[in-house]
């Protein structure tokens, strides 16, 4: 299933996610409450997307000098919004982009699959 809304995304099933391209794996991980899991995705990914993931989940993480970093890296300004709508806004923006595949940017080792 290709999500469509963040709605959508946050609702897969481990099953369904296991499709998702990296960027919105680690979006979906994030969702299911599993920040080292998204984190290991979203830092493997060498684009100013995985770059942006990064950065708010450092800023979830309380780590607002290295949240500062990615947000540079991803040109984008440090959300001042909620967690929640940062997440949204994360979600819907790649969701509207589309997103490149696990083949045409870094790709996620098997490792970084486990614990579905």
């Amino acid at each position: 299933m290709n999500p469509t809304s963040p709605s959508q995304l946050r609702g897969l099933t481990a099953a369904q996610a296991a499709s998702l391209p990296p960027l919105l794996l680690a979006l979906w991980h994030d969702a299911q409450g599993n920040w080292e899991q998204s984190h290991a995705v979203a830092q493997e990914i060498a684009t100013p997307g995985g770059s942006w993931v990064h950065a708010y989940l450092h800023r979830k993480e309380g780590d607002d000098w290295n949240a500062g970093y990615w947000y540079r890296q991803a040109g984008k300004s440090p959300s001042r919004n909620t967690l929640d709508q940062e997440w949204e806004r994360i979600a819907a923006t790649l969701l509207a982009e589309g997103i490149p595949t696990v083949d045409s940017c870094n790709s996620v080792s098997d490792s970084q699959k486990e614990g579905f």
